[in-house]
């Protein structure tokens, strides 16, 4: 479902207006960092280098296309998309998902300590096969 009411080219920042009538602004600069293009597609790792850009960046043309947003940089020739998701899942107050945020394995009374794993420290480094086991 397409969040966005609006969008709006200013000086230093792209101003989101959601269908809840807030209006957020997101700095051109966080916008290039944070773009979909700027991360790896299979292991999510950041592939853009923030130093290489001006500082003072700033978009030639912005498109509302419904559904996303389409910029096209200073020294770029493709548009670059924005999908309406990625303006909302970066509104002020919204928790990030945390693939790390798991709920512990707590030990008490009940856990037998006889049977937990134990190996030798010595053994591991010397062999693979006391590694795996």
């Amino acid at each position: 479902m397409n969040t966005l009411l609006s969008v709006e080219a200013r000086e230093t920042a792209l101003a989101v207006t959601f269908v809840s009538g807030e209006t957020v602004c997101y700095p051109w600069l966080w916008l290039k960092d944070n773009a979909p293009s700027a991360f790896h597609p299979q292991t999510e790792e950041r592939t853009f280098d923030l130093t290489s850009v001006d500082p003072s960046l700033r978009p030639i043309s912005v498109r509302d296309r419904g559904s996303a947003v389409g910029i096209v940089w200073q020294n770029d020739q493709a548009e670059e998309e924005f999908p309406s998701q990625f303006f909302e899942s970066y509104r002020p107050g919204r928790k990030r998902d945390d693939p790390a945020d798991i709920a512990p394995k707590l030990w008490d009374a009940s856990v037998d300590l006889e049977t937990i794993p134990r190996h030798a420290a010595g053994d591991i480094l010397q062999s693979d096969a006391d590694l795996v086991a």
